[in-house]
């Protein structure tokens, strides 16, 4: 007999409805849908890449799905009417800075939702029928796939040591104490995990219960008060069990109904919602994406302690909680967040700096220095004793290498931070700390002072962090955590000292590999323009090649570079230069009348995320170079036109490829040649061109790496071609260090840029297949910096969607 099928009712038909019409997804057997795609799809998945977790839109009946693999996130998103077109978008795991789960609240929400933000990714959010998926399997399965694992390390057991006892020993910079495991004997090797905090370290001393008036202001204005970790840490392994089988909760925090984890493998924060509270909202924040952090201690007539936490997250930028100062020790969680993000190992101190140490405080200086509240050099000693032990706001393994005070505050430079000590209030007892890590600067500049009236001198840093933006003319952006500035008073502090120690600190010293070339420092003559020519070049700062040994020796006497720091190129425009040392572009601006106030602006080659060359073309007379940063403000893109014939666009693309691809290893084999110095030489490309054509379609790779290798060598020696297609003139390469971008522009086709960006700085991928009426395929490769996202047109029956797709797959997958 045929079953009976029972209808479903008024209740069941509404569901649906809603999940059709709302798009919610509901959860599908992963098993069956991996058979699924490979059966319609064989090229979506790698060969051993399985599916977790699948979900299909519109509660089944829809066309869209996503995937959860054991290696990324694979969206498939169907488009248009007829359904021809399919985008496929692909977030590695390794790119996700946080994620979220939100249970679904009372009443009229009944949807449950995940959110994912990843490095240079759009935010993703996908709504659920709460009925139908596994909300807290979907946060374990991220627990797994996303929180770090405390590292293990070989260690042998000393001589002395018992079966069963403790003994000392150093691991990763920490010393720790290791219990002897009874099985073992001294000479013997055993594992050793390394925590990434002390754990039991940070409970607050003993803590005044708030009554009366002073409690109802706390939860007025919202304060947090400390709760037992452990006690919270016990409940949320209980139904549901949001915590992964290793994670301590070091510190938490309670406001009202929410919820802030320190914890030793993330920031957690559980926000309810809603009049029920039914709505909770698990956000998890990895420790990577905390880039900065401050504490508040409470002031005279302020009762509230206050944590900001800096991400780089674009809509997260600083997560903040204003906690009791009776009920919470904001020192043990200043210490928590040093021992987290600036790690418990020793930091070497530098050598050779004067840290004025024994030396007493000259004060204040002149009124104007006062008012303008420009700092001055401290013993740095001094200050290293005071801040190890009132208030201690120093790790045990820290150490105060340079100090600067102003009217009332104070600039540390660390061995592991730039520390801002911030005094307010008419007592002082209110006071900031700021922690910006070293690993956060990605640039950095000082200025010096200029004549007349200007009496001090300046310190820029640039981090990765994003800008507070505006809303129009009347509230413009500020640049938040994303640049800092400080004025020192001239006369006081070593402005090129304290240049050298930021290169010190935040730039690989590992400069250019051993054996590996460099460009030739000779530049072919240029004939002599005319005065109209001369006049142009001028107003329009164009730069000429200089001789490097020149630059080096000017450098030297000025104490701008570091001890073993060379020269490699440098061009001159106007009054202003640009340095290409072995360690970071350097860019010498010299400002005001008099020329006495110059800035100088360093990029280190690690805070470059891609960079582009491009040649003179016949009406435009200058070529030019880009450098596309992590930095938001001012820096983002720095630019440099070169005058047509006086500078090597091509040398100068290959030294940055070197700098740039090697990822801390040299690029090119030692004994390998760069091009010879000849200005002007990317422009000659007239065969490269006409092998171009003028349609689009996939091209030999080997057929384009023979050409970049040869006739415009842009490719490195150890470089190969996988894919490349073209478009009209231009062209899109993949090879195995970099995407390139060749746009051929004009009339004659002399002008080319060459935009390069390293694989290890995109972040995701994705394909649109050609649909009834779009005769195209799409491809978009997503950056992390000012690129933003390339996109190439791949002609229908011309161009191999699988091999393309399969080429991103081996790129950006584990």
């Amino acid at each position: 007999r045929k079953a009976v099928q029972k209808p479903r009712g008024v209740h069941g038909m509404l569901t649906a409805l809603r999940d059709y019409v709302g798009d919610n997804y509901i959860q599908a057997d992963a098993k069956e849908e991996e058979k699924k795609l490979k059966s319609a799809f064989p090229f979506l998945l790698q060969t051993g890449e399985t599916v977790k977790f699948a979900f299909l839109g519109r509660g089944g009946k829809g066309r869209d799905s996503f995937y959860f693999t054991d290696r990324r996130i694979l969206e498939r998103d169907v488009t248009g009417l007829t359904g021809s077109s399919v985008k496929y978008v692909s977030t590695p795991y390794s790119k996700i800075k946080a994620w979220a789960i939100s249970t679904a609240g009372g009443g009229f929400d009944s949807d449950s939702e995940f959110q994912v933000w990843a490095s240079g990714m759009k935010h993703m959010e996908i709504e659920f029928n709460k009925n139908k998926v596994d909300l807290f399997a979907i946060n374990q399965f991220f627990n797994a796939m996303m929180l770090p694992t405390e590292q293990e390390y070989k260690v042998v057991i000393p001589e002395g040591a018992s079966p069963g006892a403790s003994f000392e020993t150093e691991v990763a910079g920490q010393v720790l104490t290791v219990q002897c495991p009874p099985d073992l004997e001294p000479g013997m090797t055993m594992m050793v995990k390394v925590p990434s905090t002390n754990p039991g370290s940070y409970e607050a001393g003993e803590k005044t219960d708030e009554a009366g008036v002073s409690s109802f202001l706390s939860w007025l204005g919202d304060d947090a008060r400390e709760v037992d970790p452990k006690e919270l840490e016990a409940r949320l392994r209980s139904a549901p069990n949001v915590l992964a089988p290793e994670e301590r909760i070091e510190l938490a925090f309670k406001s009202r109904r929410d919820y802030m984890l320190l914890s030793n493998k993330r920031l957690f924060i559980l926000d309810k919602k809603g009049f029920t509270g039914k709505k909770v909202v698990y956000l998890s924040v990895l420790w990577k994406s905390v880039r900065a952090f401050a504490v508040e201690t409470a002031g005279s007539f302020d009762r509230d302690c206050e944590l900001a936490v800096h991400t780089s997250i674009d809509s997260m930028r600083t997560i903040g909680m204003d906690l009791r100062a009776t009920t919470c020790d904001i020192m043990a969680v200043q210490r928590f967040f040093s021992d987290k993000i600036l790690g418990l190992d020793n930091r070497p101190a530098l050598m050779g700096l004067d840290r004025l140490e024994g030396q007493s405080d000259a004060g204040g200086g002149s009124f104007a220095a006062w008012l303008g509240d420009d700092s001055r050099q401290i013993d740095a000693a001094d200050a290293d004793a005071t801040f190890h032990s009132n208030p201690a706001i120093l790790q045990g393994s820290e150490h105060v290498e340079f100090a600067f005070k102003g009217r009332r505050d104070m600039v540390l430079f660390t061995t592991k931070r730039l520390l801002v000590i911030d005094v307010q209030g008419w007592s002082g007892r209110k006071k900031a700390f700021i922690s910006v890590p070293w690993g956060t600067v990605q640039a950095f500049g000082v200025r010096s002072a200029g004549s007349f009236m200007d009496k001090d001198s300046e310190m820029m840093v640039w981090t990765d962090m994003m800008f507070i933006p505006g809303s129009g003319e009347d509230n413009p952006p500020e640049p938040g955590m994303a640049f800092l500035e400080f004025d020192f008073q001239k006369d006081k502090v070593d402005l090129m000292a304290v240049q050298r120690y930021l290169a010190a600190r935040c730039i690989n010293m590992d400069g250019i590999p051993p054996n590996a070339p460099v460009p030739s420092s000779t530049t072919a003559a240029a004939a002599q323009g005319g005065s109209v020519e001369n006049l142009l070049n001028w107003l329009g700062n164009d730069g000429v090649q200089l001789t490097p040994a020149d630059v080096q020796a000017h450098l030297d006497a000025a104490k701008v570079l570091v001890e073993g720091e060379n020269v490699v190129m440098a061009f001159k425009a106007g009054r202003d230069s640009c340095v290409l040392t072995d360690r970071r572009l350097l860019s010498i601006d010299v400002q005001g009348f008099s020329g006495k106030r110059v800035a100088y602006i360093s990029i280190p080659y690690a805070s470059m995320r891609a960079y582009a060359v491009e040649s003179a073309g016949s009406f435009d007379r200058d070529a030019e170079l880009k450098i596309f940063t992590r930095i938001y403000w001012e820096l983002a893109t720095f630019s440099q036109d070169f005058r047509k014939g006086k500078a090597d666009i091509l040398a100068i693309q290959t030294f940055l490829s070197c700098m740039i691809l090697r990822d801390g290893k040299a690029s090119l084999p030692p004994g390998a040649d760069l091009p010879s110095s000849s200005p002007g030489a990317v422009g000659e490309v007239g065969g490269f061109l006409d092998w171009l054509g003028s349609d689009a379609h996939e091209i030999d790779a080997a057929a384009v790496q023979q050409r970049l290798h040869h006739e415009t060598p842009i490719l490195q020696a150890d470089e190969t071609v996988d894919a490349a297609f073209k478009c009209g003139r231009d062209m899109f390469v993949h090879t195995n260090k970099r995407v390139m971008f060749v746009d051929v522009q004009g009339w004659s086709g002399k002008k080319v840029e060459y935009l390069s960006v390293p694989l290890r700085f995109c972040t995701g991928f994705e394909i649109k297949t050609a649909g009834k009426f779009d005769r195209d395929s799409e491809l978009r490769i997503y950056t992390d910096c000012a690129v933003g996202r390339l996109n190439q047109d791949l002609r229908k029956g011309k161009a191999n969607v699988e091999h393309v797709w399969g080429s991103m797959q081996e790129k950006f997958l584990p």
